[in-house]
């Protein structure tokens, strides 16, 4: 569901996950541990919403047609 690189957290799909950051004493500072679920859910099928379908529709709807072939003009010249 995510991937950890160095301070990076990639979110590659859904799950969840606990995120556990750890931080050791120094300068003064007492250690630390600090934790966080991070919950990611299904992405929702943009096809099965109305209103999106219904856009894409009108859009395809309002293109042109495809052109159509035009026929060569070349010349031919007999001797």
């Amino acid at each position: 569901m995510a991937t950890v690189s160095g301070r990076t957290v990639t979110v590659v799909g859904e799950g969840s996950a606990v995120l556990t950051a750890t931080q050791a004493a120094a300068g003064g500072y007492t250690a630390a541990t600090a934790q966080v679920r991070l919950v990611v859910g299904a992405r929702p099928d943009p096809t099965a919403d109305r209103q999106v379908s219904g856009v894409l529709l009108a859009q395809a709807r309002s293109m042109p047609p495809h052109a159509s072939p035009r026929p060569s003009r070349t010349t031919s010249t007999t001797a």
